[in-house]
């Protein structure tokens, strides 16, 4: 019976061969699996990179991006530029500085006696919207045409009060500031308004005639009436030490025209213009 085992062992053995000789000739090895598996795996060994001839810089801890700075120059450039296009710092500061304004004007309000007015106006700017000054004028009274067509068609009198002199103690105030431009050229300007008190001094304050019943009327010897001014106007800074001015003023006070025996109010309504010096010159940006 031992033939019987031995051709067992031989059958059983046969497989074992058959799969060792086929891993052999694969060149694998199947005998080190097992060790393999309880070894633990590598990593995978890096790519070597070729340096490079511009390498990037690091950025800065708390540094802006590059586009971001960019972006932000751009911005900010943008809107300098917008800004000093559409508002700018005042063109020039008056305070502490002292205005000397000479003017003519006319009046505009009579049709039948003009009055022409030569005067200067000096003033102290406290700041760059409040001033006080002394204004003072001489008047001239210019009969039109139109008087002798009313008195023919109408068949009236006319009375009229003829101022000679005239001086208040003004407040200027000067709220609005802007610019024009002119030439090619940026021109400031600013708006005020003004307003005081003073006196007029009329044909019927004081008689110069050498009649004695003239000279004791006391229709004409009442001395200066009291006046209140009260106007506005514009001024142009033409560079830092002179200016354009024009102004419409009306003057109110009380008179006795022609001498009659009653009281009327008059008004003068005057459109002046000149120029105004500043000591020391005004300061521009």
């Amino acid at each position: 019976m031992w033939w019987r085992s031995a051709v067992l062992a031989a059958l059983l053995a046969a497989p074992v061969q058959a799969r060792a000789q086929a891993a052999g000739d694969l060149g694998l090895d199947l005998s080190g699996d097992a060790a393999k598996k309880d070894e633990p795996a590598k990593p995978a060994a890096k790519p070597v990179e070729a340096p490079l001839d511009n390498p990037p810089l690091e950025p800065t801890p708390g540094a802006t991006p590059a586009k971001k700075q960019e972006l932000d120059v751009g911005e900010r450039d943008v809107s300098t530029e917008d800004r000093v296009k559409s508002v700018q710092k005042k063109g020039f500061y008056k305070k502490g500085h002292v205005e000397l304004s000479p003017h003519v004007g006319v009046t505009i309000n009579d049709a039948f006696y003009t009055k022409y007015n030569l005067g200067a106006l000096v003033a102290f700017h406290f700041s760059d919207n409040l001033a006080a000054g002394a204004r003072f004028d001489y008047l001239i009274v210019q009969t039109t045409e139109n008087v002798p067509t009313a008195k023919r068609e109408l068949q009236s009198r006319l009375p009229v009060s003829k101022p000679k002199y005239g001086g208040a103690l003004d407040f200027a105030w000067t709220p609005i500031y802007g610019k024009a431009s002119l030439f090619n050229s940026i021109i400031h300007f600013d708006l005020f308004a003004i307003a005081g008190a003073g006196a007029v001094i009329s044909q019927t304050s004081s008689s110069s005639s050498t009649d004695p019943n003239i000279a004791s009327n006391p229709l004409f010897n009442q001395g200066p009436h009291p006046a209140f001014d009260l106007g506005v106007g514009q001024r142009y800074a033409l560079n830092e030490v002179v200016a354009f001015e024009w102004s419409v003023l009306e003057t109110i006070y009380t008179d006795t025209p022609g001498g009659t025996g009653s009281s009327q109010v008059q008004r003068i309504m005057s459109l002046s213009a000149g120029f105004a010096f500043f000591l020391p010159p005004i300061r521009s940006e």
